[in-house]
């Protein structure tokens, strides 16, 4: 099996390899790679006021969101990106090096088995990720348990919907419904932003110096 084909069997949920869908046309992947443009773009508007000195980027994929987390910061943070995939990983360090990316570390892990130590991170961002994790409530738990007390936590994910936009069934994808629960649950306060087709939650503890006081 090739490297692009091992990375693209790593996606999978509820035991479908999104390598086995059918290929989108060109319009549909047009609109797709919209659709990622413009998460990153709501992550920035959405970071942009923060300082933090630790972030953690659950769901490393191709690599794009700890590029936008790098560039937003430029040096000031360190950043950790995880994911289960070894084979997701070396790509992702082959981008990095490529663009020149510094500060960005790569480690091996599940989200829901963040291997790191609880309120470590003053920002943990995951997106366009929840869908593919084995247990999205376990894994909204442990990116709670990860966040300092201070620290805000950023998820996006696809709308539910039936659409050839849309990569997987929409039974197979969190509702945002279902993210704002189970982030109250763990005693985080969520708000949402939302375009066409996909969903933006960001979530804090704190009343000052947060996302939520913008």
């Amino acid at each position: 099996m090739t490297r692009s084909k091992e990375i693209s069997a790593h996606f999978m949920f509820k035991g479908m390899r999104m390598a086995a869908h059918q290929r989108p046309s060109p319009d549909v992947q047009k609109r797709r790679d919209a659709v990622h443009r413009e998460v990153n773009e709501a992550l920035g508007r959405s970071i942009s006021t923060l300082s933090p000195k630790r972030v953690l980027d659950v769901g490393t994929g191709y690599g794009a969101s700890v590029e936008e987390l790098s560039r937003r910061f430029n040096g000031t943070a360190q950043i950790w990106s995880i994911d289960a995939s070894a084979e997701v990983l070396r790509s992702a360090r082959e981008m990095l090096k490529d663009e020149r990316i510094e500060g960005v570390f790569l480690k091996k892990g599940k989200a829901e088995r963040i291997p790191f130590p609880t309120r470590h991170f003053d920002l943990v961002v995951s997106l366009l990720s929840l869908h593919h994790f084995s247990d999205p409530r376990k894994a909204l738990r442990e990116m709670a348990r990860v966040t300092t007390s201070a620290g805000n936590l950023v998820v996006a994910d696809w709308k539910p919907t039936k659409s050839p936009v849309t990569p997987h069934s929409a039974k197979d994808i969190p509702s945002p419904a279902f993210v704002k629960r189970r982030l109250k649950q763990l005693g985080l306060s969520p708000i949402m932003k939302e375009g066409r087709y996909w969903y933006l939650i960001e979530a804090c503890r704190c009343q000052s110096k947060s996302l939520q006081n913008r």
